[in-house]
């Protein structure tokens, strides 16, 4: 994956919460701020610190129980996924809110 540099570095750290939300969103409220990132990004790395997460990557809505699984401790690389569709949620385990590291970019071409 290509890195996409963010504005704002705080960006990259955002909170997963028991509310379905967009990854664009989390990382605005992270970064306090609209990182204004293009829509054409199709590539993103995800690294759950603390928690577990469900994802879909397709403007569906996952729920505690739906979605694509991540424990805790894993790293994903998704590429070929417009990162403006994709939502994400705590798994229904959780009890708190899930810190989950995060870069975005573009896809490598070979």
């Amino acid at each position: 994956m290509l890195e996409k540099k963010l504005s704002v570095a705080a960006g990259h750290n955002i909170t997963v919460t028991a509310t379905a939300t967009s990854l664009l969103d989390l990382m605005d409220t992270a970064a306090s701020a609209a990182l204004g990132l293009p829509g054409d990004l199709d590539s993103f790395e995800i690294v759950t610190e603390d928690g577990d997460i469900r994802l879909c990557g397709d403007d569906n809505t996952p729920t505690g129980t739906v979605g694509t699984y991540i424990p805790v401790g894993s790293v994903r690389l998704f590429e070929g996924n417009a990162i403006s569709r994709v939502k994400l949620i705590r798994d229904t385990g959780m009890s708190s809110d899930v810190a989950v590291s995060v870069r975005v970019g573009y896809r490598e071409q070979n």
